[in-house]
């Protein structure tokens, strides 16, 4: 395929369609509505957002189409401006918001290409808010609250909280007024939630101030820590071949660089102590950023109560983030164990063979157990040694290993096997569908009644 181009094979692909899903239904819940906009667009549309005079080297050459260039996209910002342009607004609409997980295009260099986490096309999801000043503050809030919810299914439990503003009004671009209000409702909006953050004095974007959500990570620079465990990459996949995504394996995927402009990786330099600045290495996960310069640049506007036409604020915000990206640090994380709600192989079923109708009574109920567990993806293996097969699912790393033997058949009951923590339990196997269906309606670890 090529460097910075991996395939998701299929248990990545339902690693990838979970994120997916889960960025959708958040983004649903927050109000936003689903669009989709094409990966190519006219050369004038990067020129107008400024995408092009100022990451032209990191976008592909254009294309000559019927005398005009087109341009692979590095962001879907202009794509969301022109839908928001589609047609005229009352100041009564806003807030408006647009999602959308779609495909990024980045000309990245073979030399800085690393795994999942610096490839050439990014899935991104990303959610632009239309919205007047005063709702700033709400959206803010709405935003942070949808990151928690997301990094709690995630397992991403160890977070900072940064508040980048400008160092003094020479730094920014529009009106200085405007800045200092949107700095203002981005600093209560993070008391509100309640979290503590720390404040980056000239770390704005020239477009406007922002929030990054950071994960801490355990490992130092150059430590992978098992974020290559399961993501099925191919050797070299980061400089040479194209990556592999499934499950299973020992490739490496090191999250030592970012995915491009959304995100970045930073050695915390605020820290006191050099030993521990050194050491402490953070990823932006997630972030919500203002932009007064995009709704200028396409000159958008709404309505407002006097009549007169008034620019929006525009409210870029990336919770769940690119689909490769997110997938390397949950493995990186997780020690190559996926959250029991992502795990492509959530159950896999050994039945256990007796002489004569005993054995067919094991493969039944196996087979009836992997249907009344639905939705959980669950697979009934019957191939091999029962050794063997257990030695393959945990290999496979499966979220869970079911045992039905003649006398389990017989019983109703499973036993089964938590390779997460080597616990042995036998329950109903009514009991264990229903702990199953519960741990993938809340995206969370299957809770066991004492």
């Amino acid at each position: 395929m090529g460097p910075g181009l991996p395939l998701w094979l299929p248990d990545g692909a339902i690693v990838r369609g979970e994120l997916q899903r889960l960025a959708d239904e958040e983004a649903a819940a927050s109000g936003a509505q689903q669009v989709y906009t094409p990966a190519l667009a006219k050369a004038e549309l990067f020129e107008t957002s400024g995408h092009l005079a100022k990451f032209g080297p990191e976008m592909y050459p254009p294309m000559q189409v019927g005398g005009e260039r087109y341009l692979l996209r590095p962001a879907n910002c202009p794509h969301h401006a022109m839908v928001f342009a589609a047609r005229p607004h009352s100041y009564r609409e806003l807030p408006i918001r647009y999602h959308e997980v779609g495909a990024m295009f980045r000309n990245e260099l073979s030399g800085v290409l690393a795994g999942l986490t610096r490839v050439r096309q990014i899935n991104l999801d990303d959610t632009h808010v239309f919205a007047r000043l005063d709702q700033l503050e709400d959206e803010v809030v709405a935003g942070l609250q949808s990151v928690r919810r997301v990094h709690a299914a995630l397992g991403f439990d160890k977070c900072e909280y940064r508040l980048s503003l400008p160092a003094n009004d020479s730094e920014i671009l529009g009106e200085p007024q405007q800045w200092r209000r949107a700095g203002a409702a981005l600093a209560t909006a993070l008391d509100r939630i309640g979290v503590p953050y720390h404040r980056a004095e000239g770390e704005a974007a020239f477009y406007g101030p922002k929030i990054d959500v950071q994960l801490i990570l355990d490992s130092g620079p150059g430590s992978s820590s098992g974020a290559g465990a399961g993501a099925g990459a191919g050797a070299g996949a980061g400089a040479g071949a194209g990556a592999c995504v499934g499950v299973g394996g020992d490739a490496d995927a090191d999250a030592d660089a970012d995915a491009g402009a959304d995100t970045d990786m930073d050695v915390d330099d605020r820290a006191s102590d050099p030993a521990e600045r050194q050491a402490r290495v953070t990823e932006t996960v997630a972030t919500v950023q203002v932009d007064f310069v995009q709704p200028q640049r396409f000159r958008l506007g709404y309505v407002g109560p006097d009549g007169t036409e008034h620019r929006p604020v525009m409210v870029h915000r990336g919770v769940v983030g690119s689909m490769e990206r997110v997938l390397a640090l949950l493995l990186q994380v997780h020690s190559g164990r996926l959250p029991f709600w992502l795990n492509p192989h959530q159950l896999v079923v050994l039945p256990v063979a007796g002489s004569g109708a005993s054995g067919d009574e094991a493969g039944r109920a196996a087979a009836q157990l992997a249907d009344r567990c639905a939705p959980a993806r669950a697979d009934v293996v019957i191939d091999g040694s029962l050794g063997h097969r257990i030695r393959a699912a945990r290999e496979r790393r499966a979220g869970l290993i079911a045992v039905i033997g003649p006398r389990e058949a017989a019983d109703g009951t499973v036993d089964v096997l938590d390779p997460s923590d080597g616990q042995r339990r036998t329950v109903a196997a009514a009991a264990l569908a229903a702990v199953l269906r519960r741990a993938i309606a809340e995206r969370r670890p299957p809770r066991w009644e004492q």
